[in-house]
């Protein structure tokens, strides 16, 4: 039997008991809206590689590097840029320079160098060509990355397979990228990963 100071009871501290008892399952659900910002379990910072003073600032906002007359076998290198924060950077300024199919550097104006910003996925697309070796090094493309306000990373893009890489001090496999042909010309994709 149900008494007048019970009913009074249970009316009084039924919701507040009804709080307790749902409480856990609602934050269980809403986990997944405040777990903030993960990390990447299995993402690494990009290697950095030595300046081996061959960059030159200046050079133009550009995604083709090699003009038509450039001699030397085509390229395509996409990829994106991410933090080891889970996450694209977008506006991240990639600086591309190279040697050409000589193994020199352009030193007096900017033939094989440009920069670009990321998209607002992170990614970048630039077409080039096929570097020669230079001296004491194996083929490669050299990158400077930066997100805005934080410090540039200085390293560069291997060719997989290529003889010159077990002669190369600053080679990692980690700076290998993967290759593929489009028609005759070579594709490769690369993705940075910067310590932000």
């Amino acid at each position: 039997m149900v008494t007048r100071r019970r009913f009074l009871a249970l009316t009084a501290f039924g919701p507040i008991a009804a709080c307790f008892v749902r409480v856990p399952a609602l934050a269980q659900g809403l986990d997944r809206f405040t777990s903030g910002t993960a990390s990447c379990k299995d993402e690494k910072p990009t290697p950095a590689v030595p300046d081996d003073n061959t960059f030159r600032p200046g050079a133009p906002e550009r995604t083709v590097l090699a003009g038509r007359d450039t001699p030397g076998q085509r390229l395509t290198i996409s990829g994106t840029v991410s933090g080891v924060v889970c996450g694209p950077i977008k506006g991240a300024r990639v600086d591309f320079w190279q040697a050409g199919g000589s193994g020199r550097y352009d030193a007096s104006g900017f033939q094989l160098r440009g920069y670009q910003l990321t998209d607002a996925d992170g990614r970048y697309h630039v077409e080039t060509i096929v570097p020669a070796a230079t001296a004491g090094r194996a083929r490669h493309i050299n990158a400077r990355v930066q997100a805005a306000g934080k410090p540039s990373l200085t390293t560069a893009i291997y060719f997989p397979d290529d003889a010159g890489n077990t002669r190369d001090v600053n080679f990692r496999p980690e700076l290998v990228m993967t290759m593929a042909s489009a028609g005759g010309d070579l594709a490769g994709t690369f993705n940075f990963v910067l310590n932000a």
